[in-house]
């Protein structure tokens, strides 16, 4: 993610955003590395199974270095 992350900013861009599914071990992954739960929105997406699953939304802020 780091390396998306530095190459998103040399694209001039501060703010990323992404979805996954709610509820699994991706939320505490992407929380951990500075992400922040923006909300989630039932029925989203479906499984690989076909059943329709709540996707969770995410949000970083991005700085470059100083």
């Amino acid at each position: 993610m780091c390396a998306v992350e530095e190459a998103a900013l040399d694209r001039g861009l501060t703010l990323l955003w992404l979805t996954t599914h709610d509820a699994t071990d991706a939320c505490a992954f992407y929380e951990a590395i500075g992400y922040v739960r923006l909300g989630v929105m039932p029925s989203y997406s479906l499984r690989p199974d076909g059943t329709p699953t709540p996707a969770a939304f995410y949000f970083k802020e991005l700085r470059g270095s100083s």
